[in-house]
């Protein structure tokens, strides 16, 4: 891997409408709008596997915990139209300290399908299997952003003051302290044998767990925060999105300069997955002052498909098995989306936040979809049914 490892100086950004938004505003219904531009078709083909990973209760030396509210049915609420998805979340939790920063990605699941969230000063972990939601409350200066090992035994935890924490799971223990110059950590993602995070001035991170003298690559990547950072499923490619409005796709084994630069969006790009069929396909969806979607080609940086979402756009989700991507939006809308892969057409809203629904992820085997707001609510959903069987590749890719 060709990598540059400079230092950069942070630079004066101008406030956008994305980062910080008042969370008491009430919710306004919206009908999204898809627009087709030179549709193509596109043919999808996978290999399948049996593959599901069953969790492990850590039933022993944590601190606290919370009592979650599993709710099996729900058919007088009001916002829940009885349709292919709108149903109910399997769990409804209340949790105290939810971020309210529409940079930040403190959602992580592990391959023993446990969740875990960076709160305010302390971790929550919980898991559709359990009873409680369990908090770690102790030592973690202000976490913003978390992920997994890829054992699930261990937690990479990036805090706002520049620490990296090694936290092991089994024993809630903090393992290892990194201290570098590193700003405000936005994101952090698996990567190899180590990970890739991102800060608010726009540098890229790569570390690997094998080197003992924790050598950090870093590279600036955007001029502004970087808002996410997501790996292809099916070839060594990554995308980052930020508050310079830019998409850029990145090749893995040389990152001296991205492949692709998309510039389409009129505001902070956070919401982005990857085609689990299609290795040049990627969706991107900008925020508040943009509404748009788009679907296009990696490779050549031609929008196949685009639709008005009518609000901030926080997160994108592609499930394999429905082929449907799932987003969940911010002001002025604050709902979750299911969306028809073939034309960007909603095919269902669900309304169960009346915040901005800032943070969600989806679970390895993509059963379950985890949503949370800074208004308090966190919740949990199945909304497919469990899934008989994954894209190898698209599986190895999320570890």
């Amino acid at each position: 891997m060709s990598l540059n490892s400079f230092a950069s100086s942070p630079k004066k950004t101008n406030s956008t409408s994305d980062r910080f938004l008042p969370e008491n505003r009430s919710p306004q219904r919206f009908s999204p709008v898809s627009r087709i531009k030179q549709p193509k078709s596109i043919h999808f083909e996978s290999e399948l596997y049996e593959s599901l990973v069953n969790g492990v209760h850590p039933d022993k030396k944590f601190l606290h915990s919370n009592s979650i509210r599993s709710i099996e049915n729900n058919i007088n609420n009001p916002y829940c139209s009885q349709s292919q998805y709108s149903r109910p979340p399997m769990k409804m939790m209340e949790v105290t300290g939810i971020h309210s920063d529409f940079y930040l990605h403190p959602l992580d699941w592990s391959a023993n399908n446990v969740a875990a969230i960076s709160l305010k000063g302390m971790i929550g972990l919980f898991s559709p299997q359990w009873e409680d939601f369990i908090v770690m409350q102790e030592g973690y200066y202000d976490p913003s952003a978390l992920c997994f090992s890829n054992d699930a035994n261990k937690l990479t935890v990036a805090t706002s003051s520049g620490r990296l924490l090694s936290v092991d799971i089994d024993v809630v223990r903090i393992a290892a302290v990194h201290v570098h110059s590193y700003f405000y950590v936005t994101i952090i993602k698996k990567f190899d044998s180590g990970n890739i995070f991102g800060d608010i001035i726009g540098n890229l991170y790569i570390t690997d767990n094998r080197d003992t003298k924790n050598t950090v690559f870093r590279m600036r990547a955007h001029e502004r925060e970087i808002c996410n950072i997501v790996r292809s499923p099916l070839r060594p490619y990554i995308s980052t999105g930020s508050n310079d409005n830019l998409v850029k796709i990145w090749d893995e084994r040389n990152m001296d300069a991205p492949l692709m630069k998309y510039a389409a969006h009129k505001a902070a790009v956070r919401a982005m997955d990857w085609s689990p069929r299609d290795s040049s396909i990627i969706v991107t969806a900008g925020g508040l002052t943009d509404k748009m979607m788009y679907m296009w080609d990696v490779n050549t940086g031609e929008t196949h498909k685009s639709a008005l979402t009518g609000s901030q756009t926080c997160n994108i989700v592609w499930n394999e098995f429905h082929d449907v991507l799932i987003s969940s939006q911010g002001f002025n809308t604050n709902q979750i989306y299911v969306w028809n892969s073939e034309n960007l057409s909603v095919i269902d809203n669900i309304d169960y936040h009346n915040g901005r629904i800032l943070y969600m992820a989806q679970s390895l085997d993509q059963e379950y979809i985890l949503s949370a707001s800074p208004d308090g609510s966190c919740n949990i959903w199945n909304l497919f049914g469990k899934p008989l069987s994954l894209s190898k590749k698209y599986m190895f890719s999320l570890r």
